[in-house]
């Protein structure tokens, strides 16, 4: 898909899933989807057939709580697309963790240089004292110190000392 594309796609879902709203019930069993809902409902196939895109999931959050979740297309030839649909997303989910984090330490609720040791540490690195110099702020600069990703042999194990050196690690983040 092109990026123009993927820009327009993205903004369309998101236009109409912030108007969708919590699902109404009325008497008895009876289930009725709102009007924006039922836009989404109209609209979505033939977004998807526009862009070439298979398939969407998403949930509307508001007030803290899940309104609506939808699911649209197929997640693969014959299969419709549920809300389980599992999407495999790489690494769109660290800049993800990245805002939440940040927004938790701008309100206080975590300090982006408190050792993560208190809280959890990976059962590989229990012999290893540089476990407790890992912080937030150095996993979210990726500067833990670790490899990408674990060796499957050996486990997780420190490539250098944390804070040293940048170097890109999935494992980091995780």
């Amino acid at each position: 898909m092109k990026q123009k594309q993927l820009v327009r796609f993205v903004a369309a879902v998101l236009a109409l899933g912030s108007c969708v709203e919590a699902p109404s019930h009325a008497r008895g069993s009876v289930y009725h989807r709102s009007k924006e809902a039922r836009l989404l409902d109209k609209e979505m196939p033939r977004l998807l057939s526009d862009l070439h895109v298979k398939s969407v999931s998403f949930a509307t959050i508001k007030g803290g709580r899940i309104t609506n979740v939808a699911a649209y297309g197929a997640q693969s030839t014959g299969v419709p697309a549920t809300t389980g649909t599992l999407y495999n997303i790489a690494s769109l989910t660290k800049p993800l963790t990245a805002e939440i984090i940040l927004q938790l330490a701008s309100k206080g609720r975590v300090s982006l240089d408190e050792p993560m040791d208190r809280y959890w540490s990976d059962p590989d690195l229990t012999s290893d004292h540089r476990r407790e110099l890992l912080t937030p702020r150095l996993a979210l600069s990726h500067q833990t110190g670790f490899p990408n990703w674990r060796n499957a042999q050996r486990g997780l194990a420190f490539d250098r000392q944390p804070g040293t050196a940048w170097g890109y690690s999935g494992e980091g983040y995780q």
